[in-house]
């Protein structure tokens, strides 16, 4: 049998470096990161965060998800205690939600 794919999705982060220019796009809770020397210490080395990641629990997200009626929440155990992190669900259904506020296919 194969995989069931119905609530599965995908993330990307693409780089196209042109000449002295540099362009990036993503989505979902994929991050592009730069390492680089540290000017002050050559046996260390400096990473920055070039994107950021798509996440239910950023309020501009959640913002977005909530006006495509959606709703955002954790899952929950038996005792309705909050289990993970946040994630995207339908809101009127409890079927599986993706703790990324954007993907490729979902």
């Amino acid at each position: 049998m194969g995989t069931d794919v119905r609530f599965s999705g995908s993330t990307c982060v693409s780089m196209l470096v042109y000449g002295r220019h540099l362009f990036m796009a993503n989505v979902g809770d994929s991050r592009a990161v730069i390492i680089g020397e540290d000017p002050d210490n050559s046996r260390r080395c400096l990473a920055r965060a070039l994107t950021r990641e798509h996440k239910p629990d950023d309020p501009d997200e959640e913002k977005v998800i909530i006006a495509a009626g959606g709703r955002v929440d954790t899952y929950r155990d038996a005792m309705g205690r909050k289990v993970g992190p946040e994630r995207v669900w339908m809101k009127d259904q409890d079927l599986p939600g993706l703790a990324m506020s954007r993907s490729f296919g979902d």
